[in-house]
């Protein structure tokens, strides 16, 4: 059976479009796939957030899940934060990545464009996304446009 890996970030409201756009395909997936679903707040953190604001909505965003149809006894529903070893994994990532690959990431332009500072963190974000990925060996990552 392939592995499926995604998340959602916890930055904001969801939206329609988050059920649409990755929140129905997942309840689909799980029928078929061995799936980890991730409400991805270790990628929030790279831009300022208030923390118990970050945690509520990590919640909400895991309860959305299951609202929404996941079974957690068929599909795998965590926050990032809660497994370690995508923090210590991501750490190794950034120290292979190239800055020069790094500095192509539309992300990064635009939350970054006109601000005098930025964080490293969003910066080195794709290098957090690769360990992502290669923690559970996934064969299929549904992403949006923005992180293909």
């Amino acid at each position: 059976m392939k592995t499926v890996l995604s998340g959602i970030q916890p930055s904001g409201n969801l939206t329609l479009g988050n059920y649409i756009g990755a929140i129905k395909n997942f309840v689909k997936l799980q029928n078929e796939h061995d799936c980890y679903f991730m409400v991805v707040d270790l990628h929030a953190i790279t831009v300022p957030q208030e923390p118990n604001s970050l945690r509520d909505r990590s919640e909400s965003v895991a309860a959305l899940y299951v609202a929404a149809g996941i079974d957690p006894n068929r599909a795998n529903i965590f926050l990032q934060s809660h497994v370690p070893q995508h923090a210590e994994l991501g750490w190794i990532m950034t120290t292979l990545v190239n800055m020069g690959e790094l500095e192509r990431m539309t992300q990064f332009k635009d939350k970054s464009e006109g601000k005098d500072s930025v964080g490293a963190g969003l910066f080195v974000y794709p290098a957090l996304m690769a360990a992502d990925i290669l923690l559970y060996n996934a064969n299929l990552v549904p992403v949006g446009d923005d992180q293909k």
